[in-house]
């Protein structure tokens, strides 16, 4: 997978979360599973919701797991810090 630009994207909020376009996804997925080069600057890939989707989807497919138990512990840890710091900061910061 090629991309002349790596900020696809970047301004994006939510890329996980909001589904790309079911036909995108699995057009994407196929040619990837055809050994197809993909350029991110082709027109068809446009949606950046369709990637993260695609990205999601191959994740699932995984025989194993990508992350083990210790470091998906350790990941949820992380976010529930950041969240709690996020959450004192605009409190600390809003407060008159």
């Amino acid at each position: 997978m090629r991309t002349n630009e790596g900020t696809l994207g970047i301004g994006e909020v939510g890329i996980y979360r909001v589904p790309g376009s079911l036909s995108s996804i699995n057009a994407l997925k196929n040619a990837l599973d055809s050994g197809e080069e993909i350029r991110m600057d082709d027109d068809r890939w446009y949606d950046i919701n369709a990637i993260a989707g695609t990205f999601k989807l191959l994740m699932r497919e995984l025989p194993d797991k990508a992350l083990g138990d210790e470091a998906l512990y350790e990941l949820r840890n992380i976010t529930c810090r950041s969240t709690f710091l996020n959450f004192k900061f605009d409190k600390d910061t809003h407060m008159k």
